[in-house]
């Protein structure tokens, strides 16, 4: 069995360094609470859609009419009643 060598240390510690920061960016503290009221609009257009290339899609807007959302939510409806 090999022995790890100090840069594959390194490398684990920033790593999970790096897992912690994105975790706390994601407004969430270490002990389960979170740090601040996160309001999900989904309109991609969020503090963490800054600097994303290309930019999150905006779900609130759809290309499908009225119609075909019906459809669609009905269809989904049928699958999950079998």
């Amino acid at each position: 069995m090999k022995k790890l060598t100090i840069p594959v240390y390194v490398s684990i510690a920033l790593g999970l360094l790096n897992l912690v920061l994105i975790y706390l960016q994601s407004g969430y503290s270490l002990f389960g609470k979170h740090s601040q009221h996160i309001q999900k609009k989904a309109d991609g257009a969020g503090r963490l859609a800054n600097g994303k290339i290309p930019l999150p899609a905006n779900l609130t807007k759809s290309m499908l009419s009225e119609g075909q959302i019906n459809d669609v939510i009905r269809f989904i409806n049928v699958l999950k009643a079998r």
